[in-house]
């Protein structure tokens, strides 16, 4: 997790990782049909029941490649690669689905049968990964920032962002594992990007997985509810109140070390007010006393409504400050 607090603190210096492509999805109901017609002719001799359970499988499986097919004129952006994601964790069921993909819907047990034989079996991993969507990832400990758009029929253009290039490599390799799109990819643009535009894209993602690690064990669950909170009306176009919410985390820290250095509660003021108090007898680095002022700046903007009209930009803006004041705090007191 050193990377990802290193960003936390400073994107611009660490810089993230842009991969531009374009994905063409045209062919892939053929492909599934040709996974099913491949398990069909490995049936073949075959009697008994495991010849039974293979035809119902078999049978379910066609069942939901044609809802999927029937789906795709009415689903928005979404919805599609929602629906494309469970149809994927269905077919992971096959042998002769891709390798990576089956070990990110399954993972393998052990379960002993009466005659004493040992045969291994798929247990579904449980809420299926959207490989196409922004998420965070906590094995690698990274996170992706996708956007996408359609630009013709089934071809869509992908713009990816990570922080670490190991999740860039992640990306790729799942886009790749699979047979049609790898055939039909067009790659972009793929480098380190050190600008704004960029690099703050991301910061949702990395603050959200820095929360939930252990690393952030010593924050206060508060501060933590806060910051969630934040983060979930980020992504949900909320710019002013995910702003107040991190407004609030900066205000309730500043509360902490008032309390702290004044010994009595701490007044009912603004954060600006607050802050100026505290910073009489606290000497805050200057990184510090520019997030604070950071996060206050974008709670002028979001209070004063009709004067400062905010966007994402001042939202990510207050986050970056409540979040390097909670990382600073926790690591001196």
């Amino acid at each position: 997790m050193d990377i990802i607090i290193k960003y936390l603190r400073n994107p611009m210096e660490v810089g993230v990782y842009n991969y531009k492509c374009i994905l063409d999805f045209s062919t892939l109901d053929d492909y599934l049909k040709s996974l099913i017609d491949k398990y069909k002719k490995s049936l073949e001799g075959k009697k008994g029941v495991l010849k039974s359970v293979s035809e119902r499988r078999i049978s379910r499986l066609s069942e939901i490649l044609k809802e999927f097919e029937e789906e795709l004129e009415e689903v928005s952006d979404e919805e599609f690669f929602e629906a494309l994601t469970k149809t994927f964790q269905s077919f992971a069921i096959l042998d002769d689905f891709p390798v990576d993909l089956i070990n990110l819907f399954y993972r393998e047990r052990e379960r002993k049968l009466p005659s004493g034989k040992i045969r291994k079996i798929r247990i579904p991993r449980g809420h299926p990964t959207n490989i196409f969507a922004s998420r965070i990832d906590t094995g690698i400990k990274d996170v992706f920032a996708i956007e996408k758009e359609p630009i013709n029929g089934m071809k869509w253009l992908f713009d990816v962002v990570t922080i670490k290039e190991n999740g860039l490599l992640a990306f790729k390799k799942y886009a790749e594992c699979i047979p049609p799109i790898k055939e039909r990819m067009k790659v972009l643009k793929e480098r380190k990007q050190f600008s704004t535009r960029y690099t703050f894209r991301p910061y949702p993602l990395a603050t959200r997985l820095w929360i939930e690690d252990e690393v952030s064990i010593n924050v206060p669950s508060d501060l933590k509810s806060f910051l969630q909170g934040a983060i979930q009306y980020i992504f949900s176009n909320e710019w002013r109140t995910s702003i107040v919410l991190s407004a609030i985390c900066v205000e309730s820290v500043l509360a902490d070390l008032y309390e702290e250095t004044h010994k009595k509660p701490a007044p009912d003021v603004p954060l600006g007010d607050l802050f100026r108090q505290v910073k009489g007898k606290i000497d805050f680095p200057s990184d510090i006393v520019r997030a604070i002022e950071m996060t206050n700046d974008a709670r002028i903007s979001a209070v004063h409504r009709s004067r400062f009209p905010v966007s994402d930009r001042e939202a990510i803006n207050a986050l970056y400050g409540a979040t390097n004041f909670t990382l600073w705090y926790v690591s001196q007191f």
